[in-house]
């Protein structure tokens, strides 16, 4: 069934990015979707009407914006909105060779990342999401395998940037007060009144010690801007400069982040910066540069903040004959294995059933378990999960190789909070189906990886095989591997 806009769309006349107005379009398009029930309905974007019946066109980025504004309005749980691109990336892959695709982004980071004028998101469109309790998704019409990007409400904190970003068309608003003027005070005024106009800058450059209030925005937007503060007609000079760029990073905590910060700082070495600055909310850092273009900045910036080394702590559950096994591998191929991912990877822990041997400098694998009952201690499991959430690494892996049902059952803990899971363990995998769809849509909302084999005991063809051989005459002298004791139970028989 198709409708169009204009039937449940209403908004008001405006010379700046019309709103609908969801107080009058909300009872129209309930009543539309009564009279169709149990039919697909394709509704048209980009248009509306005012009062006076007269249409009204959304503007830039209308359709998009009409997607989530309709899913808003009619209750849905989700809305996808196909393009020519997958979703978020972590830089503009046509800037940025290695950038890579983001399967999950936070609301807050979206919005920010659409604030800061990212061509694949627009603020626009993630407003109603914001108002709602609607889970939005990217993905490409083209290529729609290639994957995508959920935008929601996750769980997991934030660590650090998730995107760098870039701009090579930047206007600054600049406002000169007097100085027989009150320089905080005027500072808030203009505040007011942008906030009001719901034209908030990129970045703003605070300059006490001249009297100076820098706006940043896009070329797009600018003129208007300017247009709208003339009129104000507040004391003090107004200009505009032209021809500048923007760089940023953006994630949530990233400004908490003193690795990632750090790289920034560096990268802006020899730079022509005229100010940085940081949001409120701590999820982007911002510089705004004289002179562009950014392509080489961006790509050294992302290039530091996400290829470079990185910590990876792991946690091994279980020191019995898979444990020990992985241990010995481990200690065997540390090196090889840190030098082919570019990743440092630290043994950060070892536990049995009841004790713990824990270091966040890391362990020795070829000794750990030699001296693993001299040295570890006692500890409950509320202490020993305190420890972990306060790691000091980049990611934390859970390797779980118990069969202990007790440790399955913190699967949603650890997904919770941020840490990945390698689980021989067969419980979870193997749990009740609604229960394995809980763990797996934990793990899933946060961004973090659930890694799990499946068993199938005297299934495995080893059992067929060494049947074949001994019914054949030969004579097996030994059979070498880590496995459970069930899978050779048969071929003993």
């Amino acid at each position: 069934m198709r409708l169009a806009g204009r039937a449940h769309f209403y908004a008001p006349n405006a010379p700046h990015r019309p709103q609908v107005d969801e107080g009058l379009s909300y009872p129209l398009l309930q009543q539309l979707l009564a009279q169709h029930p149990g039919k697909r309905l394709v509704v048209t974007g980009f248009i509306s009407r005012n009062h006076d019946g007269e249409t009204v066109l959304l503007g830039r980025n209308g359709s998009d914006y009409s997607a989530t504004q309709i899913g808003a309005l009619a209750g849905v749980s989700r809305v996808t909105i196909w393009s020519d691109v997958a979703g978020v990336y972590s830089a503009d892959p046509r800037k940025v060779k290695d950038a890579c695709l983001l399967p999950l982004l936070r609301l807050d980071e979206a919005s920010e990342l659409a604030r800061l004028a990212a061509p694949v998101l627009h603020a626009r469109t993630l407003q109603p999401v914001s108002g709602s309790d609607i889970d939005l998704q990217l993905r490409c019409s083209y290529t729609p395998d290639q994957g995508s990007t959920r935008i929601e409400r996750v769980l997991a904190s934030g660590t650090g940037a998730r995107i760098v970003t870039s701009h090579d068309d930047i206007c600054l608003i600049e406002f000169q007060v007097p100085a027989s003027q009150d320089f905080r005070l005027a500072h808030k005024e203009l505040d007011h009144i942008l906030k009001r106009a719901q034209a908030r800058p990129l970045a703003v450059g605070v300059h006490r010690d001249r009297q100076l209030l820098q706006f940043c925005y896009t070329a797009e937007v600018a003129d208007s801007v300017l247009k709208l503060l003339d009129d104000v007609g507040l004391p003090g000079e107004l200009r505009l400069r032209q021809g500048l760029a923007l760089v940023a990073m953006v994630g949530a905590g990233v400004t908490r982040n003193p690795l990632h910060c750090h790289r920034f700082w560096q990268q802006l070495k020899g730079q022509p910066v005229e100010f940085t600055w940081q949001s409120e909310e701590g999820i982007s850092l911002v510089a705004v540069l004289r002179t562009g273009p950014t392509e080489s900045l961006i790509q050294g910036l992302h290039q530091s903040v996400f290829r470079a080394e990185k910590r990876i702590g792991l946690m091994l559950f279980g020191k019995g004959n898979i444990g020990s096994r992985w241990l010995e591998l481990f200690a065997r191929e540390q090196s090889t294995l840190s030098a082919r991912t570019g990743f440092e990877f630290v043994l950060a822990g070892v536990v049995d059933s009841r004790r713990s041997l824990l270091n966040y400098e890391g362990l020795d694998a070829s000794r750990a378990l030699a001296f693993f009952d001299d040295e570890a201690v006692e500890q409950d499991e509320e202490s020993l999960f305190l420890w972990m959430r306060a790691h000091p690494y980049d990611d934390l892996v859970v390797l779980d190789v118990t069969a202990s049902e007790q440790l399955a059952d913190q699967y949603l803990d650890f997904a919770s909070h941020g840490f990945h899971v390698i689980s021989a363990n067969k419980l979870a995998g193997a749990s009740a189906s609604d229960k394995y769809r809980q763990i797996h849509d934990a793990f899933e909302k946060t961004g973090r990886y659930w890694l799990y084999n499946a068993t199938v005991g005297a299934g495995l063809p080893i059992n067929h095989t060494v049947r074949d051989l001994i019914d054949s005459g030969d004579t097996i002298l030994s059979i070498s591997g880590s496995s459970p004791d069930a899978i050779l139970a048969v071929p003993a028989i």
